[in-house]
């Protein structure tokens, strides 16, 4: 499963982006979406255990990615 999850996170995010979606994935911490009143509200059955969230939507198209990301730091600033 650990080898799969990644591969098919992947897959699912880069079909959505060629339909033209944005597709962010998180993977970390699952804690937050594992309490028994979440999975409820996302009717995850029982016996299941989410290990990953993909959110697809929309993207506004005066949103610039590259331009919009935030600065590198500089090497000698991130290693020692």
């Amino acid at each position: 499963m650990q080898r799969v999850l990644p591969k098919a996170a992947e897959n699912m995010s880069l079909a959505a982006q060629s339909l033209g979606f944005g597709s962010p994935s998180y993977t970390s911490p699952m804690r937050s979406i594992s309490t028994a009143a979440m999975k409820q509200d996302l009717k995850i059955p029982a016996g299941f255990q989410p290990v990953a969230v993909l959110r697809n939507g929309t993207v506004s198209k005066d949103v610039d990615a590259t331009a919009s990301a935030s600065a590198r730091n500089k090497f000698g600033e991130v290693v020692n």
